[in-house]
């Protein structure tokens, strides 16, 4: 299937798709969405049953173990030669632990080691019995234009500008010591680019 939209005009928007979905022969399907992300479903990717595969119920190392697996058995068809995967919990509303897995192909390149984590990744899902339920590839690239580079500082330079008081927060001032943050406030650095979804 081929779609042709004009790049030079936006009058007919409003009749473009909003996804393009194919069923597959095992039960799996793929949809292709507009901004370029693909959401992989499938029914009964079971994974060997070593694994512990969950959304909350699942240990760092279990879940490390489990992302080794996932590399080892996606990471060619994704097109990553060099796959970093990570896992991290958030608490839900209710307080549950929630458990989340990520793979995105990574560079000595510092510059696009950050795009590519918080551009260019794939994220995994599982069902209620541990078998991969989903996969989720979001590429930023496929729907935006280069306008060229943000400045790259590194953890170091970002802490220093922290504590010198170079940053918007919405957390009062008086909420800290002295009323100034200081390198015992910082728990953790994270540099990466913000896309138009955050």
């Amino acid at each position: 299937m081929v779609i042709e939209n004009s790049a030079d005009s936006t009058d007919n928007i409003g009749n473009l798709p909003y996804s393009v979905n194919a069923s597959c022969p095992d039960n799996s399907s793929i949809t292709v969405y507009g901004d370029g992300s693909i959401r992989i479903l499938y029914e009964n990717a079971q994974l060997p049953p070593k694994y512990h595969f969950t959304d909350n119920n699942t240990t760092d190392d279990e879940a490390n173990a489990v992302l080794d697996y996932l590399a080892e058995e996606y990471a060619a068809k994704l097109g990553y030669k060099e796959p970093v995967s990570y896992s991290c919990v958030e608490k839900s509303y209710s307080g549950e632990d929630m458990r989340s897995y990520y793979m995105y192909d990574g560079s000595s390149d510092i510059r696009k080691n950050i795009c590519n984590h918080d551009l260019s990744y794939a994220s995994f899902s599982p069902d209620e019995e541990g078998n991969l339920s989903c996969i989720w590839i979001y590429n930023a690239y496929s729907s935006s234009t280069y306008k060229g580079d943000y400045l790259i500082i590194t953890s170091d330079k970002a802490i220093e500008n922290l504590l010198s008081g170079d940053y918007y927060s919405s957390v009062p001032s008086d909420y800290f010591k002295g009323g100034k943050l200081s390198d015992k406030d910082i728990a953790r650095v994270s540099l990466g680019y913000r896309n138009t979804g955050e």
